[in-house]
């Protein structure tokens, strides 16, 4: 079920976002990947989130900028974000705005090594 549920992300999640780094400077670095819905920066967390209006656009910047992704200098993460809480619903027992990995780079850490640095660590082959 999280695998399908992970499927349907389209939101990156970046670390590591200083004060100096905006929200354009981030959309200028996704832009050519596909069409972003939103780019929220979250100063206090020291992140931001991009959002795609498709899956595709995602795994393309996913792919393109995993361990490459700098700006204004600095070395960002990025992983999968997670999906937004519909209204309604219960809230989670973990932070919300903490990254989730995909289960595939779950999988490599207990062993198959995709998550130490092998190509398909967002878990997308």
């Amino acid at each position: 079920m999280f695998w399908l549920i992970c499927r349907t992300i389209t939101s990156l999640y970046i670390g590591g976002v200083t004060a100096e780094i905006t929200e354009d400077d981030i959309r200028d670095a996704f832009y050519t990947y596909g069409e972003i819905s939103s780019v929220r920066k979250v100063a206090s967390r020291f992140c931001a989130f991009v959002s795609f209006t498709e899956r595709s656009a995602a795994e393309k910047a996913a792919e393109a900028l995993h361990g490459k992704l700098i700006i204004k200098g600095v070395r960002l993460r990025l992983m999968w974000g997670r999906p937004q809480q519909k209204q309604g619903q219960q809230q989670p027992e973990h932070d919300p705005m903490q990254p989730v990995a995909s289960n595939k780079a779950a999988a490599g850490a207990a062993g198959d090594g995709a998550a130490a640095g092998g190509a398909n660590y967002f878990g997308l082959a």
